[in-house]
């Protein structure tokens, strides 16, 4: 049975507000997007200030208790998003974003929500969040993190994606790991030729983490 708490965030999750009401306090909400498979939609919210760690070294992965999930079950999954949001957080103290850490990151998510093929997408919205940088609407994301280095891997079923992307109305981009990025061209091609006029996508091809911030400062400017 589901706490007073968590039944308000659900009622919450697909609301166009900017807003999360909850007994503690309010999440703000920066930024929503869309799998290729589906359109489900999941947010990660980076709420209050919390105790520092002042140095990279003291977060790990045996202390990621301020990393809150709601409407999720599969503990692998999660152990999987705590290491994304992990490399998310080494990444803004190696780029000199910040010095210590003192946020909880609570992330929502749905029943349906993806599994590690959505690393990417969660960490361009952890991103996101932080420097308060919207994601369009119109962007689809796709991806695994390598969570020992940040690296984005490839990901399998790219002809379902793909097809899904151009089938659905909403969508008009594509982030994509760069080892797909060819292969999803030849599929877009094989497509058109099948069918007339259809919509095109316009593929954005990431291979690490820095690739999503530049995409975030591109969007900002």
């Amino acid at each position: 049975m589901l706490s007073t708490r968590d039944k308000k965030i659900k009622d919450e999750e697909n609301k166009p507000t900017e807003k999360v009401e909850t007994e503690i306090t309010v999440l703000e909400k920066y930024v929503s997007w869309y799998e290729i498979e589906g359109i489900w939609r999941e947010l990660v919210v980076v709420l209050e200030e919390t105790e520092k760690i002042p140095v990279i070294e003291e977060i790990n992965e045996s202390n990621l208790d301020f990393i809150k999930f709601f409407h999720g079950e599969s503990k692998e999954l999660n152990e999987y998003r705590k290491k994304v949001i992990l490399i998310g957080i080494k990444s803004l103290l190696e780029r000199g974003d910040c010095y210590y850490w003192d946020k909880t990151v609570y992330f929502l998510y749905g029943v349906n929500s993806t599994g590690k093929s959505g690393g990417v997408a969660l960490l361009l919205s952890f991103f996101s969040a932080y420097y308060e940088i919207g994601i369009p609407d119109n962007f689809a994301v796709t991806g695994k993190i390598d969570t020992d280095n940040g690296n984005i891997k490839k990901i399998g079923g790219l002809k379902s994606k793909t097809i899904q992307a151009i089938r659905n109305p909403k969508i008009k981009d594509v982030i994509l790991p760069q080892e797909n990025y060819e292969k999803a061209l030849k599929i877009l091609d094989d497509y058109h030729k099948r069918y007339s006029n259809p919509k095109t996508l316009n593929f954005h091809p990431v291979s690490h983490w820095k690739d999503l911030i530049n995409l975030l400062l591109q969007w900002k400017n």
